[in-house]
């Protein structure tokens, strides 16, 4: 049987997935219902907000509906549009900074620039805190990412500098201080190259390439709680990514 583990993957984000790779294998066919949200939290010992937040997802893209009197069923391949669906970044990015310790160096409160303010739309003249630090390898403390995130001033005065957090996640600390959960992640990848500030804090050649992950999080009413950046030496991480046409 399948089960769900703690640690820095939401446990509602690891159920989706489940769901959706026993839709993909043909356990749950076109038509069928779905377990209702009591049986998935019988199944997999989690709450039932965690569930509804992962029946949502598949919802929003158009896999399932609500059937009065029958529950939640999986749509025919027929009456859906059969859209492309990128898996496994983000699955991918929390296994790889899961094996990596966070060190905070900096927290302030600052103005935010342009992209900030599309990013995570606030309002003109409000402040973000912004905080700074290093991903490193606890076998040898090689620094590995050079980590920046922004959140909401609220937000930002209820979180303390550690030097090191429990989790490798800042948005986990996010989650415990406001009781939030992340509803929806935005993730943008780009290649660039360390100037001099960035390859002063990886310790890398100016010009070396480095991947550059930007990572908008946000709750179930549309609010920004973080806005993350991590600049990564090319040769630290692989991108990997499963494309999956739903009902073919």
């Amino acid at each position: 049987m399948e089960k769900l583990e703690s640690g820095p993957i939401p446990l509602y984000f690891q159920l989706e997935r489940i769901l959706r790779s026993r839709i993909s294998a043909g356990e749950i066919r076109p038509g069928e219902r779905l377990p209702s949200e009591m049986e998935l939290c019988d199944e997999f010992g989690i709450c039932r907000s965690t569930v509804r937040q992962a029946i949502k997802s598949l919802e929003i893209d158009g896999l399932i509906r609500r059937e009065r009197g029958r529950g939640t069923v999986l749509i025919p391949p027929e009456e859906k549009n059969l859209a492309l669906s990128l898996h496994g970044s983000m699955e991918d990015f929390y296994q790889w900074g899961a094996k990596y310790r966070l060190k905070l160096t900096s927290k302030k409160l600052v103005k935010p620039d342009k992209s900030v303010k599309v990013d995570m739309n606030l309002r003109e003249g409000e402040k973000v805190y912004l905080f700074e630090g290093l991903r490193t390898d606890p076998r040898n403390q090689n620094a590995l990412c050079y980590f920046q995130a922004h959140v909401p001033r609220a937000i930002g005065s209820k979180i303390q500098l550690k030097q090191e957090l429990e989790s490798p996640f800042l948005i986990l600390e996010v989650e415990a201080v406001t009781g939030e959960t992340i509803h929806k992640i935005r993730q943008f990848a780009k290649a660039v190259a360390a100037d001099a500030r960035l390859a002063a804090k990886l310790k890398v050649k100016r010009g070396s390439p480095l991947l550059c992950l930007k990572r908008v999080y946000i709750n179930r009413e549309g609010k920004a709680l973080e806005r993350a950046l991590s600049h990564i030496p090319g040769e630290a991480y692989e991108l990997a990514t499963e494309m999956v046409w739903p009902g073919r």
